[in-house]
């Protein structure tokens, strides 16, 4: 592999220091200034990096949310030439958090921004935030990000799911003397998510690709947690930004509990309890203005 695992995921939010203290009330998170605005959270031995708008660590974007990803290079010039050989040449190395860090090239088709980063100091934590379960990537091609992560940079898909919402047309046949029929018509697809997982080693990448893209975009699933839903989401971010990173996702012990500790926190929360998910989690998400902009969801998933 290129890399030993994540080091660090970028985030650019309103306000991080207040990010930083909800994360640290909420969830039990350890958090350090890091100096120029940006505040180091830890988690699973991973950290997160909050970035005000138009910060330097994210190229000055203003666009909130999850920005990139750093993988753990302790030796960067090896690690850099390891990913040369792959076919992702890195631009030259610059400042980073814990040290050095340099961008590999990034395929349109998944969106990720990806560095390879010598490692910050990290505090440890302990509290309902356990770790990073996955960064959500809005996907316009689930073969590219293969493509990257998997044959070039060596890490393992997880599993691969396909998320369908079908609508079933039904007929109803009333008569007063031989009484009600139903006739079921065929069932028509009308949202539909492709899913590939990998492992990056202290959190995956899930890259969420539209199933059926010549479909209306719009709301109308069965829930405001239906797939249609979840589709359109997906594809109006593509649409709107282009691919890239779309949420943060922690693992809990308990989703309905560290919902209810966000919103004792202070926190307006979308769901009150968990709710299926991928993998046969439990999830739960937070309105991303709660937390600057940024899009996070708790997931309880038991091993298989």
């Amino acid at each position: 592999m290129v890399g030993e695992g994540l080091a660090y995921v970028s985030a650019v939010v309103r306000d991080p220091a207040a990010v930083a203290d909800l994360l640290a009330r909420a969830g039990g998170l350890a958090t350090v200034a890091a100096g120029d605005d940006l505040h180091l959270v830890a988690v699973g031995g991973v950290g997160i990096a909050l970035a005000p708008p138009g910060h330097a660590l994210v190229g000055q974007a203003t666009a909130t949310g999850v920005h990139h990803v750093a993988l753990k290079a302790r030796d960067l010039d090896a690690a850099a030439a390891a990913a040369s050989a792959a076919g992702l040449r890195p631009e030259p190395a610059v400042a980073g958090l814990g040290g050095r860090r340099c961008r590999l090239p990034t395929d349109p088709g998944h969106g990720v921004e990806t560095w390879l980063a010598e490692p910050p100091r990290l505090p440890a934590s302990n509290g309902l935030l356990k770790g990073i379960d996955h960064i959500g990537i809005a996907s316009a091609d689930n073969e590219a990000a293969e493509e990257t992560f998997c044959r070039r940079l060596g890490y393992p898909v997880e599993s691969r799911q396909i998320d369908q919402e079908f609508r079933v047309p039904l007929e109803v046949f009333s008569s007063d003397k031989y009484g009600v029929v139903h006739k079921s018509l065929q069932p028509e697809l009308v949202g539909g998510l492709r899913c590939v997982f990998v492992a990056l080693g202290g959190g995956d990448l899930e890259f969420l690709q539209d199933l059926n893209p010549g479909a209306e975009q719009g709301a109308g699933g069965t829930g405001s947690d239906s797939t249609k839903n979840d589709k359109g989401a997906i594809a109006r971010f593509v649409a709107r930004r282009g691919a890239g990173p779309h949420h943060l996702a922690f693992r809990v012990a308990n989703t309905t509990e560290a919902l209810l500790a966000f919103e004792r926190a202070g926190a307006r929360i979308m769901d009150r309890h968990g709710r299926p998910g991928g993998r046969r989690s439990q999830i739960g998400f937070v309105f991303p203005q709660s937390l600057g902009g940024l899009l996070i969801h708790m997931v309880e998933r038991k091993p298989v």
